[in-house]
């Protein structure tokens, strides 16, 4: 008997303790909802109330449409009820918000059924976030029917991907907290965690990034989201019962520090990682938003505690991280030190290059087929978009169309992949999009990009260009000497500087470049309005209509002074070793040897002559005695390949060495592999 009463006495602790714990949490989220609203501004809203418990100014009958701006005005008055009513004696004031928000509630409790948006996530999400802040904030105050009502609009079970089931999770979690229900509160918090964990679906991949809406790059559009609603509950159950567990925290720091973290530069965010949220006006600015990320993540991880205090001074203008990073899932290349940013963003059949969702991203046609971007400072780009010719992206080879009208759109070539080597990376792309063939490849070292291109075909009726760049208009421009740029004038020259960047071609073709006065509206490119209007300087390589196999050639270096540019343009550290159908090789200096091999192939680079077994994409740096290989399988279908290598020493019989290539499968297909010969 005393037994059995110890064990009942054991449960009834265990459960007051899991009441006690959720108890907790429903403070700490009251807390996180409290506001500091000005009695003046809650004051508007309780006079501008009408008595059947609506506001004037709010279109509540529009199909499709909900009326989100009533249940924001509720959340002012809760807002305004939790600081000034909970320690205050303004009975008069007090009372009137309590009504206000009994009467507002009762009506969009009786009219819901016709606020039904064609936007899912506003009727799954959007509507209930609003209701949680209300409910957290007044919960003592509201009647017992309301609150039923108003907890039948949070689900009870997870449902959908990626960050849309982060969202739906937290919601679980917050109707199981309301209902003090502890097992609802485990299953949303799990579920949370879940969608942390690296997967080959939508959500945190192998290699950090972040995938949306099947296989699109959105670390910091998406990814931003999922992390900062994970961060936020690992803080708030930090030291709980429901803390996150260290698997769960290990997948959060490495996604937050390998992958976001690295696309962002000086206080900017890169645009090529927020997907269709380029559309919107400020957004890659908002590198401060990750700032309140950035401290819930070193309240839970102070092993990182150091990388958060860099990562905050990056946020605020400096920059900590040096080198260059691909990522295979993402098909991201990230090059970057403290007086450059560059990224490279491609894809393939295996990943969505754009999309056009909500009217978002109607001219991004040729987004993900091999955007370069190239920045000096973290402001380089901002709220450039709705100027751009969005047929002439940078490092882009396209046509003069840009309109999008599918939902998703891919690059239909399966040869894509990067790789990247400390200060060194290299990436290659075959593009076959929209009646525009061509075979392009990059070498990156040190601030300094060599483009090719060859096999560029098209059978369309207008222009086929590759860009170069695409940027505000800021300084003079030089060619052989000063150029006095005429606006919308068209200047061919071969070698450009602009804005401390140096623009060279390496096959003695010209480039053409020109600056324009323009003018855009955000509403031209997604939902947004307002209107921009700056000068663009535009370089590009013109291929003519229908080319057949035309190629390019080029070299950009950032910060190239001005005085150092006459210089700059008559010195030559490239070889081409090849550049056609079946291979673009390029040697640098003498250091590296890079590029992307469409069929097994020998190439020679004295006193070496080397010979790869399969297509793939290699770096070759040599030092001393030994040569170190970087390869990957841009087919992302091969097992192993065979590098050899033959050298040739004076009097004597050729040394011959040789490597099998074992290339990684499943989710870590893409992913680069060392090889090293001591010969």
């Amino acid at each position: 008997m005393k037994y059995c009463n110890l064990i009942f006495a054991v449960l009834l602790a265990a459960v007051g303790s899991m009441g006690n714990e959720t108890e907790s949490l429903f403070q700490r989220l009251k807390n996180d909802y409290a506001a500091e609203p000005s009695i003046e501004s809650v004051n508007d809203v309780l006079q501008k109330l009408r008595n059947d418990g609506t506001w004037p100014g709010i279109t509540y009958d529009k199909k499709g449409d909900t009326p989100i701006k009533h249940l924001k005005n509720i959340r002012k008055l809760a807002e305004g009820y939790e600081h000034f009513c909970t320690m205050s004696e303004q009975k008069d004031f007090c009372g009137n918000i309590t009504k206000s928000v009994d009467n507002s509630l009762k009506y969009w409790f009786a009219n819901n059924d016709k606020f039904v948006s064609s936007n899912w996530w506003t009727n799954e999400i959007g509507i209930q976030q609003e209701f949680a802040a209300v409910a957290f904030l007044m919960w003592p105050e509201i009647s017992a029917p309301l609150k039923q009502k108003i907890i039948s609009q949070f689900p009870e079970t997870p449902s959908r991907t990626g960050t849309n089931r982060t969202w739906i999770s937290e919601l679980v979690v917050m109707r199981g907290v309301l209902e003090q229900r502890e097992p609802m509160v485990h299953l949303g918090l799990r579920e949370i965690e879940s969608t942390i964990l690296e997967t080959g679906a939508e959500g945190h991949q192998v290699d950090h990034s972040f995938c949306m809406h099947g296989s699109l790059l959105y670390s910091n559009g998406y990814g931003k989201v999922s992390i900062s609603i994970a961060s936020h509950w690992a803080f708030l159950c930090k030291g709980t019962r429901y803390a996150f567990s260290p698997k769960t925290q290990d997948a959060l720091t490495t996604l937050a520090l390998e992958g976001n973290r690295w696309m962002m530069w000086k206080g900017m965010v890169d645009p090529m990682t927020m997907g269709r949220e380029i559309t919107r006006k400020g957004e890659n600015k908002d590198a401060l938003g990750f700032l309140p990320i950035i401290d819930r993540l070193a309240s839970v991880d102070s092993v990182h505690s150091k990388e958060y205090d860099a990562w905050r001074r990056e946020v605020k203008g400096s920059n900590v991280l040096r080198g260059c990073r691909y990522y295979w899932r993402g098909e991201m290349l990230v090059c970057r030190s403290n007086d450059f940013y560059t990224s490279l963003k491609m894809s393939s059949k295996k990943t969505v290059g754009s999309e056009l969702v909500n009217r978002e991203n109607r001219k991004g046609l040729w987004l993900g087929t091999g955007v370069l971007s190239l920045y000096r400072h973290g402001y380089d780009f901002d709220d450039i978009h709705p100027l751009w010719d969005w047929s002439k992206i940078p490092g882009v080879t396209s046509s003069r169309e840009y309109e999008q009208s599918e939902k998703y759109l891919t690059n239909p070539s399966e040869f894509v992949a990067g790789l990247s080597d400390d200060n060194a990376a290299v990436a290659t792309m075959e593009v076959k999009k929209k009646g525009v063939n061509g075979k392009k490849t990059w070498l990156f070292v040190d601030g300094k990009v060599i483009a090719l291109g060859s096999d560029i075909r098209s059978e369309r009726d207008d222009e086929i260009t590759t860009s170069l760049d695409q940027r505000y208009f800021r300084t003079e421009v030089l060619g052989k000497n000063k150029l006095n740029v005429v606006m919308d004038s068209i200047y061919s020259l071969d070698a450009v500087w602009h804005d401390s960047i140096g623009y060279k071609s390496l096959d003695g073709k010209p480039f053409q470049l020109q600056a324009q006065k323009r003018k855009g509206n955000w509403k031209d490119i997604g939902t947004q309005r307002g209107e921009e209007s700056d000068s663009l300087f535009t370089i590009w390589r013109s291929h003519g209509v229908k080319p057949k196999a035309e190629k390019y050639a080029y070299f950009i270096e950032m910060n190239v002074g001005k005085k150092q540019f006459a210089k700059w343009a008559g010195k030559n550290d490239v070889t081409i070793l090849a550049n056609d159908g079946k291979s673009q090789v390029v040697r640098y200096q003498s250091q590296y040897v890079a590029g992307a091999l469409y069929e097994a192939q020998t190439i020679e680079v004295k006193p070496y002559k080397i010979m790869f077994s399969a297509p793939c994409l290699f770096l070759l740096r040599q030092q001393g005695s030994e040569l170190q290989f970087v390869v990957a399988d841009p087919t992302k279908k091969q097992e192993q390949m065979k590098i050899s290598v033959e050298k040739n020493v004076k009097g004597k019989a050729p040394l011959e060495y040789s490597a099998n290539v074992f290339f990684p499968q499943s989710l870590e297909a893409g992913k680069s592999v060392n090889v090293l010969f001591e010969l």
